[in-house]
């Protein structure tokens, strides 16, 4: 028997999956466009025998998809995808947040792009250099951040596909964060 918990996971997955592949495709425009070459890079796994079964574990990975935009701007960022009403990095997500935030330091533009199926919105969490994850990992009330920068520390952005297209979220990026500095 399944419980509702595995089901729950294998639903997330199948969400998150289907949000890379989404996003695949816009990533194809953006280089057939030249405005971008964007990786996916994939889930690192290791093999593991247990009992002597072969399993292969899932390990600590690069963010989901590293390249440059137009003008030499590195980019890196991790697609989330969540049905509930927040988002925040599970306990064995966390080295992706740091491995960001590295390459934050160097001047890499780094975020969460993060889907709330619930509202059709994609959410972009920056990850900036410290001191501003001082508190730990990002977290997000999708209700809150809706509301205006005041109601989170960093920068977010809020962007509303047009039904059946995924969000560009290079132009809206290229509007907030590629053309202005974060002070």
């Amino acid at each position: 028997m399944t419980s509702s918990r595995s089901l729950g996971g294998r639903r997330a997955v199948a969400a998150g999956k289907g949000l890379e592949a989404v996003l695949d495709v816009l990533h194809s425009r953006y280089e057939a466009q030249g405005r971008a070459v964007l990786l996916h890079t994939g889930t690192r796994s290791r093999a593991v025998k247990r009992g002597g079964t072969l399993r292969f574990v899932a390990g600590p990975s690069l963010p989901d998809y590293v390249g440059a935009v137009s003008g030499g701007q590195v980019v890196a960022f991790d697609a989330k995808s969540s049905a509930q009403a927040s988002w925040h990095l599970e306990a064995q997500q966390v080295h992706q947040y740091h491995i960001l935030q590295r390459l934050s330091k160097l001047g890499s533009l780094c975020f969460f792009l993060v889907e709330c199926r619930r509202s059709n919105l994609v959410y972009l969490v920056r990850v900036l250099p410290s001191p501003y994850f001082v508190m730990g990992p990002p977290r997000l009330s999708f209700s809150a951040a809706a509301h205006g920068p005041s109601s989170y520390p960093l920068p977010v952005i809020v962007a509303a596909p047009e039904m059946g297209t995924p969000v560009d979220w290079l132009a809206v990026v290229g509007d907030y964060w590629l053309s202005k500095e974060v002070s």
